[in-house]
């Protein structure tokens, strides 16, 4: 019968040792997110947080009131820089709705050079309709916006608010078929180095 009880009691010091452990290592990693929250740069206030700009001067606004609110923005540098970084392979393109799937040069190049076959009736002859292969090149003109992924960190010390920029989406303006404004389109998602 001791042997039994000394058994038994063995048993539940193991226990308990091992669930003091397993707590004490939730508790360090909840202190370890914890201070991983708070950088050099202050308290993270959000993570992936995203906010956007026009690169050219929309048609509705005046280009004095352009100037005033975006100053010295340079569409062509910063679309040439990140799309000769990316077409060279110094730097990789990524599906901007998921940051995780690359897009390859190869299939990026394909995209700025779309071929689409179109039905157009021939004005000589109504009813009758040819086919007409219509390319559509690609320029950096095209791309109108840029909108930018960061990461906010908060000084409370210093009342200071830092933006760490972390990725980078290029995009267009779509138009529908008649020409008329569709919306905003995200063409390729480029990741930044920190």
């Amino acid at each position: 019968m001791k042997n039994a009880f000394y058994s038994f009691l063995g048993l539940t010091a193991v226990f308990v040792i091992a669930a003091c452990n397993s707590e004490t290592k939730h508790t360090d990693a909840t202190i370890s997110q914890t201070a991983a929250a708070t950088t050099a740069d202050g308290e993270l206030w959000g993570e992936h947080v995203r906010s956007q700009a026009e690169i050219i001067k929309p048609e509705d606004w005046d280009s004095s009131d352009w100037v005033r609110v975006n100053k010295f923005v340079d569409q062509q540098k910063i679309v040439s820089t990140i799309m000769d970084a990316v077409m060279s392979g110094k730097q990789k393109a990524y599906d901007p709705f998921d940051e995780n799937v690359e897009i390859p040069v190869e299939e990026l190049y394909k995209q700025m050079h779309k071929k689409d076959t179109l039905q157009i009736e021939e004005t000589d002859n109504p009813g009758v309709f040819v086919q007409k292969i219509l390319e559509r090149e690609f320029n950096n003109e095209s791309l109108t916006y840029i909108r930018f992924i960061e990461d906010w960190y908060f000084d409370k010390v210093k009342f200071k608010l830092t933006k760490k920029v972390t990725a980078i989406v290029l995009g267009q303006s779509a138009y529908n078929d008649d020409g008329t404004y569709k919306g905003l389109k995200p063409f390729i998602l480029v990741k930044l180095s920190n």
